[in-house]
C-alpha cells in the first residue's frame, strides 16, 4: 500500500485565532516496499505525522490515501473502513513495553487478533499469538503464562510489538522504537524489524531523532520542520548537506561529520552507512599510497 498525502495540515486548536499548525501542506509519497524514516527536531511534526497514518487523527485540510482507503473520506462507509485500515497499518507506540496490560503475555498478544478477528476460534488466535511470539524471538511455551510485567524489559518491547504483527499488517509504523535501548538492544531490534519487512510487513516508516540509525536503515527519509515536510531523499541526497541539516537543528550521522573533515584532502562519494564509508576511506587511501 502506497501513503501519499497532499497538502495535509492539522492543528490541535482549530478554533483558535492564533492557531499553530503542527502539519502544514504536507505533500509526500511513500511507495510500497521502503524501509522509511520520519526525522526532525522535537515538535517538528513527526509524531502527528504518523498518527494520520490509521485515522487515530483525522485528516483536517488536505488528502491523504493509505492504498485503497482515502482518510478524508468523511462519510459512514468511509468510517467503517478505519478498523479494517488499522489492521492493514499496525502502530507501535515509543516505550511500547508501557502499553502492556493483560495478566499473561497470551492474553496481551491476542488482544488485537480477538480485536480484528470478531468471530476466531480459539485456536486461530493461539496461531497467530505464538507465530507473532515466534517471529520476534519469544519462546512462546515459556512465556505465554507469565504476567508481561514481570519479564524483562526487552521481552517486554518484543510482546508489544508481537501484539501489532500477530494481525499481520502490511504497514507497521514505529515511534522511536530503540529508545533506551542498549547498543545490543538496538542492533537485535534494527535486525528484527528487517527480518519482518521481508513478511507481511511491505513497508516500515520509522520516526528516528538518531541520524546514524536513519543512514544505516532507510532506503529514504523525510525531514520535518515546523509542521512542513523540508526535505526527502535517501540517506546520501539528505546527509551530503551538513550545513542545511545543522539550520534545522540536527546533528549529521558520524559519517556525514568524518567526510566533511576530510575535504579537502579527500573527497568521498559515500551512502553514509558505515561499511560503505570505510570501504571508500580504504580506496582512497590506496589510491594516495
Amino acid at each position: 500500500m502506497e501513503v501519499v498525502c497532499q497538502n495535509l495540515s492539522y492543528s490541535y486548536s482549530p478554533s483558535s485565532k492564533n492557531k499553530k499548525y503542527a502539519l502544514s501542506d504536507v505533500t509526500l509519497t511513500i511507495k510500497e516496499g521502503d524501509f522509511f524514516g520520519v526525522i526532525g527536531h522535537t515538535g517538528s511534526g513527526k509524531s502527528t505525522f504518523i498518527q494520520h497514518l490509521n485515522g487515530l487523527i483525522p485528516v483536517q485540510n488536505g488528502k491523504l490515501t493509505v492504498g485503497e482507503y482515502d482518510l478524508t473520506d468523511k462519510s459512514r462507509s468511509g468510517k467503517a473502513k478505519l478498523k479494517e485500515l488499522r489492521r492493514k497499518v499496525g502502530m507501535v507506540f515509543q516505550y511500547p513495553e508501557y502499553q502492556l496490560f493483560a495478566e499473561t503475555v497470551f492474553e496481551d498478544v491476542a488482544f488485537g487478533v480477538r480485536n480484528f478477528y470478531k468471530q476466531a476460534s480459539a485456536e486461530f488466535i493461539a496461531q497467530k499469538v505464538k507465530s507473532a511470539m515466534q517471529l520476534v524471538g519469544l519462546d512462546f511455551d515459556e512465556l505465554k503464562d507469565k504476567s508481561p510485567f514481570s519479564i524483562s524489559g526487552g521481552q517486554k518491547r518484543r510482546v508489544a510489538l508481537a501484539g501489532v504483527i500477530a494481525v499481520e499488517p502490511e504497514i507497521l509504523v514505529l515511534d522511536e522504537p530503540c529508545a533506551g535501548l542498549d547498543p545490543q538492544g538496538k542492533t537485535s531490534l534494527w535486525q528484527l524489524l528487517h527480518k519482518l519487512h521481508g513478511t507481511f510487513c511491505k513497508t516500515v516508516i520509522v520516526v528516528s531523532h538518531d541520524m546514524n540509525d536513519v543512514a544505516e536503515q532507510c532506503d529514504k527519509a523525510v525531514v520535518f520542520s515546523d509542521g512542513k515536510a523540508v526535505a526527502c531523499g535517501s540517506p546520501r541526497e539528505l546527509f551530503s548537506g551538513l550545513e542545511d541539516l545543522e539550520k534545522l537543528g540536527l546533528e549529521s550521522p558520524v559519517t556525514g561529520y568524518l567526510t566533511e573533515k576530510l575535504k579537502p584532502s579527500v573527497t568521498l562519494d559515500t551512502d553514509f552507512t558505515i561499511d560503505d564509508f570505510c570501504d571508500k576511506l580504504v580506496e582512497k587511501l590506496k589510491e594516495k599510497s
